[in-house]
């Protein structure tokens, strides 16, 4: 079946599918980043690297629930939000900004230098940890949007449409339009892949910083 757009549901799922091959990308990198921060001295900037991939991750999440939920796919909703909060949770768990930041300080063999970075490092990796809750929170939440609206025969559509004009409602929300959703999943999608490309060179970056000191 064709939306007004001329996409049809299958074209929709194909770019999802295809978008969340990329995101397992980032994933992994985001998961090896960790890691090497938690075993490693590392420089200040591996943190914000992995201060960019968690934005990445959140904001593909958020891209590719709304979009199962405008071609009323809320089983896919439950699955995906389920594993991905199940993940989130575990990197939650897995992070210790006392830990991560003396990696980060003891490359310093000044006091007053060390204790600056440590300072700055600790704040860093405090937001990090905040995002992740934002991210496990927005995905019990979607998961419970999509449970509530099978209980009472709602479709994803209705639930956008509803939503769509809410002043708290997120900055990117796909509306009920399916060649809206291909868009900006086609944008996504080619965004990631040149995201991930940054993020290698950035990792590599960060190596030859840490090896050079």
């Amino acid at each position: 079946m064709y939306s007004e757009g001329g996409h049809s549901k299958s074209e929709i799922l194909n770019l999802i599918h295809s978008l969340s091959r990329n995101y397992a990308k980032v994933l992994v990198q985001f998961e090896r980043d960790l890691a090497e921060a938690k075993k490693s001295h590392i420089p200040i900037e591996f943190i914000e690297n992995l201060q960019g991939q968690l934005a990445i991750i959140w904001l593909c999440q958020d891209v590719i629930i709304k979009a199962y939920f405008n071609i009323n796919e809320l089983q896919f909703v439950i699955k995906f939000g389920s594993k991905q909060k199940i993940r989130m949770m575990t990197y939650f768990s897995e992070i210790n900004p006392n830990e991560i930041s003396r990696r980060v300080a003891c490359r310093n063999s000044d006091f007053e230098t060390e204790t600056q970075n440590r300072h700055k490092a600790i704040k860093q990796v405090d937001y990090l940890v905040e995002s992740l809750k934002g991210c496990i929170f927005s995905l019990i939440s979607q998961i419970s949007i999509s449970h509530s609206l099978q209980v009472h025969k709602a479709s994803g559509t209705q639930y956008l449409s509803e939503t769509e004009n809410a002043k708290d409602e997120e900055l990117l929300f796909l509306r009920p339009n399916q060649s809206l959703a291909y868009k900006i999943l086609t944008a996504l999608n080619e965004s990631v892949i040149v995201i991930l490309k940054v993020i290698s060179k950035r990792r590599i970056f960060c190596r030859q910083t840490n090896s050079s000191t």
